[in-house]
C-alpha cells in the first residue's frame, strides 16, 4: 500500500536537519556561512600568542639650556658681580663709580646727538667735564641733568689735558680721547673711540 508523505512534513524534516548541523558546526569547528565564506574563530590562546609587545619610545635627550636655567645663571652672575664690587676697597670702588658715571654721561650725550640730529660735544679737562650742543651756529650748554659742568671728586686726579670731542648725528666721534683717573694709587683709563663707544681699562 503506498505511503503518502506530505510536503509540509518533508520541509520540517529538512529544516530540523539544517538546524542540527549548524549547531554542531558552531560547537565543534569552523562553519560555512550561507554566502560560502569560511569563518574561523581563533581561540583565546591564539590571541594571546599573536599579541604584539608594546615598546616604549625613549625621547632623545635635549641639548642646551632651558629658560629657567639661563635665568638662574644670570642671577648668580649678578650676585657675584655685586659681591665683587662690595668687597672692593673704598677708594677703588669710588674711583670706578666716578669713571662709570663719566662714561654713562658721555654715552647719553652721544644719544642726544643722534636723537636731536645735531652735533653735541664733550669738553673734558683736568678739573672736570661738561657737554655742549651746536645751536644757531654756536656752542651752547646742553640742557639736561648731568650735562652741566661736573668736577672730579675730591681725592681723584685726572690727566686729560683739555679736549673737545664732537659727536655727529650718527653718533660718531670727531677724534679719539683718553682720560686717566687716579685715586690712592688706583688708576682707571676711560677710552673714547671713533665709533662712539666708551671703554674702561685698568691703568
Amino acid at each position: 500500500m503506498p505511503v503518502t508523505v506530505s510536503r509540509r512534513s518533508v520541509d520540517d524534516s529538512l529544516a530540523g536537519n539544517v538546524i542540527a548541523r549548524s549547531l554542531s558546526q558552531r560547537r565543534f569547528g569552523p562553519q560555512l556561512e550561507p554566502a560560502g565564506v569560511l569563518v574561523v574563530k581563533p581561540s583565546r590562546f591564539c590571541l594571546m600568542r599573536t599579541r604584539m609587545p608594546r615598546h616604549t619610545v625613549k625621547t632623545p635627550p635635549r641639548n642646551g639650556f632651558s629658560l629657567v636655567e639661563m635665568l638662574v645663571v644670570l642671577m648668580v652672575m649678578g650676585l657675584l658681580a655685586t659681591v665683587a664690587v662690595l668687597t672692593m676697597p673704598g677708594d677703588e670702588r669710588k674711583l670706578r663709580d666716578e669713571a662709570e658715571r663719566f662714561a654713562a654721561r658721555t654715552l647719553a650725550a652721544r644719544d642726544e646727538a643722534i636723537i636731536g640730529a645735531r652735533p653735541v660735544s664733550l669738553v673734558v679737562s683736568d678739573r672736570g667735564y661738561y657737554f655742549e650742543r651746536r645751536f644757531q651756529g654756536q656752542w651752547q650748554p646742553l640742557p639736561g641733568r648731568g650735562f652741566d659742568l661736573t668736577g672730579w671728586a675730591d681725592g681723584t686726579t685726572a690727566n686729560a689735558g683739555r679736549q673737545r670731542v664732537v659727536f655727529d648725528s650718527l653718533g660718531l666721534a670727531s677724534s679719539e680721547a683718553a682720560v686717566r683717573l687716579t685715586r690712592d694709587g688706583n688708576t682707571l683709563v676711560i677710552h673714547l673711540r671713533r665709533d662712539g663707544k666708551v671703554t674702561l681699562d685698568a691703568g
